[in-house]
């Protein structure tokens, strides 16, 4: 029969039940810890060891961060650097193109006013070489030159620095169009016949 009467009750002492299953943990530590498994190298270590190592890692995150910043800010302005001197360097080119265009331009106008070209009198008074002379002077002071000639209307060489002789050019576009346009002319760059090079032609009428 039970009884009611607690007054000589003692509580038994129930010892804790505690399952390891060989995982050689002391007892009250829990086997699914976070920081086993995930880091053992915190559980092997002081707690002063733990502390320093956290402030490294704290210390060393900003400074990689600040450093990445400074690459990706470093990298975008020596782009835009070198975007800069690419054009400076194509307005240059472009710029010493518009002035070689230029001054060809005026060289074969002074040239379509030689004396000798224009002034029946004094062509006569000349012999072939000495006029041809006069154009080899032009084509050594100008060096820019792969030869300089006189045709006639119809196409024909009359007159030209030395080298080898230059083909009619009276089918080309460039002769065509001075006749026409009776005006000088720079072509558009197209291969030579003689020489089989890309070249620049520039021509004008000669008024006699």
């Amino acid at each position: 029969m039970l009884t009611n009467d607690i007054s000589n009750y003692q509580p038994r002492r129930v010892e804790p039940l505690i399952k390891t299953e060989g995982s050689g943990k002391q007892p009250g530590t829990p086997a699914n810890s976070k920081w086993t498994g995930l880091f053992p190298w915190f559980n092997r270590n002081s707690l002063r060891t733990k502390a320093t190592a956290i402030t490294i890692t704290l210390g060393t995150v900003p400074i990689i961060l600040v450093g990445s910043a400074a690459y990706v800010a470093m990298d975008r302005s020596f782009t835009q650097q070198v975007e800069a001197e690419q054009a400076n360097t194509s307005i240059q080119m472009a710029d010493k193109l518009n002035r070689f265009i230029f001054e060809r331009y005026g060289d074969i106008q002074v040239l379509a006013n030689l004396p000798f070209l224009r002034n029946a009198k004094v062509r006569n008074a000349m012999t072939v070489p000495e006029q041809q002379q006069i154009l080899d002077q032009y084509a050594q002071t100008y060096r820019v030159y792969d030869s300089i000639a006189v045709f006639d209307l119809q196409g024909n060489l009359l007159l030209q620095t030395k080298g080898d002789r230059l083909t009619n050019p009276r089918d080309r576009n460039f002769f065509q169009a001075v006749l026409k346009g009776d005006r000088p002319l720079i072509s558009t760059p197209q291969f030579s016949e003689e020489s089989g090079s890309l070249s620049l032609y520039f021509a004008a009428p000669v008024r006699v």
